[in-house]
């Protein structure tokens, strides 16, 4: 099996990337000092950022549960692929976990119904209470995490437990799993939308709103393991991998292209998360 190894070159920049990014973090809290509207750009920033790629992570899981439940043989060598870009959920929820302990703590004012004040002089946020209330929001929100990391290093045990053992029980144990996954997952994706962004502005909703930012983070997820597998092939890795994989990937990257075109074009009100965010800092 090929293993892709990072040369020392590449390990250099990536860490020094990693270090100049942990150091203008620091730097941009240390002066933020008492702006109001520098406190909620930063926090905004690392919200949508995390939020993108850990949705990318995410959507990698749900394409591999696709692969796993249809029994799809095309994918068979390019799955380790899905399960690498979706391994990264954990290091990526990090990043949201802390924006939303910030929120909880009042350290930022991104979700303006975590205010008792606000929320008891707005009808409109006192009407949404029962749903939109710390207690029952972080434990929807540690559901959808925790359940969706589950359900990924599941998947990834079993694959690689059928690789050892072989037969076809474990096959079919991956694909009722998966099966489950997606039911999950069709949910979860889009109440963790309504939950992480559109609740910046709670008086404004959308039933399409989980809809449009799925679409979103599949043909995100779709383009990032294309480039990864177009990489490692011009690395001479995947020598399993033929022109008609690489069809097909673009034929999905197609595909879910129109399927987010589509969403949008039926939604001529509806605002994507990075809009959600302007109005959110241009109000403050």
């Amino acid at each position: 099996m090929d293993q892709y190894t990072f040369s020392d070159n590449l390990k250099k920049i990536a860490f020094g990337l990693m270090g100049v990014g942990v150091i203008a973090l620091i730097v941009a809290f240390l002066g933020m000092g008492d702006d109001a509207h520098g406190s909620t750009r930063l926090w905004s920033n690392i919200l949508i950022n995390g939020f993108f790629f850990f949705a990318i992570a995410a959507a990698a899981t749900f394409f591999l549960a696709i692969q796993h439940a249809a029994e799809a043989g095309w994918a068979t060598v390019l799955k380790r692929i899905f399960e690498a870009v979706g391994s990264y959920m954990p290091v990526g929820s990090i990043f949201l976990i802390i924006v939303f302990i910030g929120a909880s703590l009042h350290m930022n004012h991104i979700y303006h119904w975590m205010d008792a004040d606000a929320v008891a002089h707005d009808p409109i946020l006192e009407k949404k209470s029962a749903y939109l209330n710390l207690p029952f929001w972080w434990i929807r929100t540690l559901a959808y995490i925790g359940g969706w990391i589950w359900f990924l290093n599941t998947m990834k045990k079993l694959s690689r437990q059928e690789d050892e053992i072989g037969g076809t029980d474990i096959h079919f144990k991956n694909q009722r799993l998966s099966a489950i996954f997606l039911v999950f997952f069709g949910y979860t994706s889009s109440s963790a939308a309504w939950d992480w962004i559109m609740s910046i502005d709670a008086h404004w909703f959308s039933t399409l709103f989980g809809w449009y930012v799925f679409s979103g983070m599949w043909i995100s997820a779709m383009i990032a393991i294309t480039l990864i597998v177009l990489y490692l092939k011009g690395q001479g890795y995947l020598e399993k991998v033929n022109e008609y994989h690489l069809q097909d990937l673009g034929k999905w990257m197609f595909a879910i292209s129109c399927l987010w075109t589509r969403s949008e074009e039926h939604t001529s009100e509806l605002q994507s998360p990075d809009h959600l965010v302007c109005r959110l800092l241009l109000e403050k």
